[in-house]
């Protein structure tokens, strides 16, 4: 059983990015994730980084 007694799930992701330049983009990011396959639990995930574009 997942969320809300039914077997189905979810994944929430909120992601903020900016171009430097032509060649970097660092980003921010924010999720809400299931813990276990078997159960309801969620989990906060904290994303940071920096992207590169050649």
């Amino acid at each position: 059983i997942k969320f809300d007694n039914k077997k189905t799930n979810y994944e929430h992701n909120v992601a903020l990015a900016w171009k430097l330049n032509k060649s970097f983009t660092p980003y921010v990011e924010v999720g809400n994730v299931a813990v276990r396959n078997n159960t309801d639990e969620r989990q906060t995930r904290y994303r940071v980084g920096l992207q590169y574009h050649f």
